[in-house]
């Protein structure tokens, strides 16, 4: 978090280059939120390869160069799923390629998952209903929609399909309507986000979209993590990291712009 906040400070002052020749250890959703966060700050920037293999081979996989400009000779190699549209727009085909895709990189053929189809269409109904209160809709300046990211990435090493989602709006603890709740939960006990985003996932804060076809956002994520049928739930919403698997929610020094939800099956 501490890194994005630096690149927000001196994209808007400098050229940036990204170097990350020394970097040994990377991640799919720490890929998905670098370009998330590069695309929201809308300037161009270069970056290289790390000189670690397996980083090398993971962040050529993610299509990370289809969104920054190469310093160096890129060798040719089969790469991941990177989508990105309006947050205006629940993308159910959008979705179906994404796990399309992972299932055929671990299985061979593709297939259908429905817990990872339905999470990705609970994260893009949150960031529809989290846009939404964001405006007032008395304004005559509406600020534009903002964007997610949705990313898929297949490990065979692990035989693990990786989902990444990133809302790089307002986030879940800067709508409106979380902060109506906030008011209440100080007024009565003084809970923090990381107790409110507790009470979210178990369904005690209700649902800020009026979807039809939707589950039920943040519970059903929970039910389907602690059934098994996904792993390794994670969900950074601005200043709350929450490990739903482990069952481990901490306050982030440093505050997350958006939301940012992973797992795998």
């Amino acid at each position: 978090m501490q890194f994005f906040a630096n690149l927000e400070f001196y994209a808007g002052r400098y050229n940036i280059t990204i170097d990350l020749a020394q970097v040994q250890t990377l991640t799919t959703d720490a890929i998905a939120a670098l370009i998330a966060t590069i695309q929201r700050l809308d300037v161009g920037m270069k970056g290289n390869l790390p000189n670690d293999a397996d980083a090398q081979k993971m962040l050529l996989e993610s299509g990370f160069f289809s969104y920054v400009s190469s310093t160096q000779s890129l060798p040719s190699t089969p790469r991941g799923s990177i989508e990105q549209k309006a947050n205006t727009i629940v993308a159910p085909v959008t979705a179906k390629k994404l796990v399309h895709f992972g299932t055929k990189g671990i299985f061979g053929t593709s297939q259908r998952n429905r817990p990872s189809y339905s999470t990705l269409i609970e994260c893009m109904a949150n960031t529809k209903g989290h846009a939404a209160g964001r405006n007032n809709p008395n304004s005559r300046s509406p600020k534009p929609p903002e964007t997610w990211w949705a990313t898929v990435y297949a490990d065979a090493g692990r035989k693990k399909i990786c989902f990444t989602f990133v809302d790089t709006g307002v986030g879940i603890f800067r709508s409106i309507r979380i902060r109506v709740v906030r008011k209440i939960y100080d007024f009565f006990g003084g809970k923090d986000d990381t107790d409110i985003l507790r009470d979210m996932l178990a369904g005690k804060v209700p649902s800020s979209t009026t979807l039809s076809f939707r589950g039920k956002g943040l519970p059903y994520m929970n039910r389907l993590a602690r059934t098994n049928k996904i792993s390794s739930l994670v969900i950074v919403a601005n200043d709350v990291y929450g490990n739903v698997s482990a069952n481990k929610f901490t306050r982030l020094r440093n505050s997350f712009h958006g939301t940012l939800v992973y797992w795998e099956v």
